[in-house]
């Protein structure tokens, strides 16, 4: 089992890359919108309570209402960072594929 301090610099890492993605006022009051976390205004992850896996699935699932591909791209590349974490977490991300409107697809 993960230890909690391991989840929190996950999830502060997480929170601190969705700031300069969204916004700081935007990334920490979603994270704080999940039940047994608490972000505080830098990003950093104070508090977790109840199953850190759990809190970990809830978090991102709120990120992913407001972006669900980027959400899924840094997840997956935070979890080949942080492996026991992705397999505690115990289900695939799905894998996100990005296309640029200004280059032609090969024909």
């Amino acid at each position: 089992m993960v230890q909690i301090p391991k989840y929190k610099q996950f999830i502060s890492e997480f929170v601190r890359q969705q700031m300069t993605v969204l916004g700081p006022n935007l990334a920490v009051s979603t994270a704080n919108r999940t039940v047994g976390l608490e972000v505080n205004h830098k990003g950093a992850a104070l508090e977790i309570t109840g199953d850190p896996a759990l809190v970990l699935k809830t978090m991102l699932g709120e990120f992913s209402k407001l972006s669900p591909h980027l959400t899924n791209y840094f997840t997956r590349t935070f979890f080949v960072k942080y492996p026991d974490i992705a397999e505690e977490y115990g289900e695939p991300i799905p894998k996100i594929n990005f296309v640029c409107a200004l280059i032609k697809p090969k024909a």
